[in-house]
């Protein structure tokens, strides 16, 4: 399981002195995540189709990655959406980016 693997490697550098301070290689790491969630999050939020049927493997990754609501929330507000939105699954007014490329080339 990746996560399993992921633990181990993370032990090993700690044990072999590869990481010289813990607690700011975790601070990065947590960086880490939370960059990669917003990554996330926004792609899924410009394809409202697409968000919509992945939004419960979205909320599995922000509980395997301890992604709070406070975070999701300021993720959300950051990309102009709020959670209400969010819930809905489409932000009011907002135009669907694979509706828009389908229309302007012709295949719908």
């Amino acid at each position: 399981w990746d996560i399993v693997s992921k633990l181990k490697s993370q032990r090993g550098l700690i044990s072999t002195g590869e990481v010289v301070d813990p607690e700011v290689w975790t601070r990065k790491r947590r960086e880490q995540t939370l960059h990669r969630y917003k990554n996330i999050l926004s792609n899924m939020l410009a394809h409202p189709q697409y968000l919509n049927k992945r939004k419960e493997e979205l909320c599995k990754y922000r509980d395997i990655h301890h992604i709070e609501d406070e975070q999701h929330e300021l993720a959300l507000k950051e990309m102009g959406w709020t959670l209400e939105e969010f819930e809905a699954g489409r932000k009011e007014g907002q135009v669907d980016e694979d509706e828009e490329e389908m229309q302007k080339n012709g295949w719908r």
